[in-house]
């Protein structure tokens, strides 16, 4: 298969609504997932992802967003009026590393 690059917007479907202190995902909080799809390798698709995320968060600074690879690692979050963090290493978006990401996202 050739390389070729897909976006797919819809209602985020990851959130849960009354989670228990240990289900709270840093997506919870926003209402649009972004899928990002490639015909390329993994690695080619990150980059696509991260160079859409960083146009959308050009284009929309007002907009809080994250960079979530895979359902598994928080790479970037972008919240208004604090900028855009990388968290390097990656994180996981699941509670056992919110106190890395909770003052990165959207509440």
């Amino acid at each position: 298969m050739g390389d070729w690059v897909g976006v797919v917007v819809q209602p985020n479907e990851y959130v849960l609504r009354d989670a228990e202190p240990d289900e709270v995902q840093a997506m919870d909080a926003y209402g649009v997932e972004v899928q990002v799809r490639a015909g390329g390798s993994e690695d080619a698709l990150h980059r696509e992802a991260d160079v859409l995320f960083g146009k959308l968060v050009e284009a929309r600074p007002e907009v809080p967003m994250l960079l979530v690879q895979n359902l598994e690692s928080l790479v970037k979050a972008h919240l208004p009026g604090a900028g855009t963090h990388t968290f390097d290493p990656p994180i996981t978006p699941d509670a056992e590393d919110a106190a890395s990401w909770r003052s990165w996202i959207s509440t």
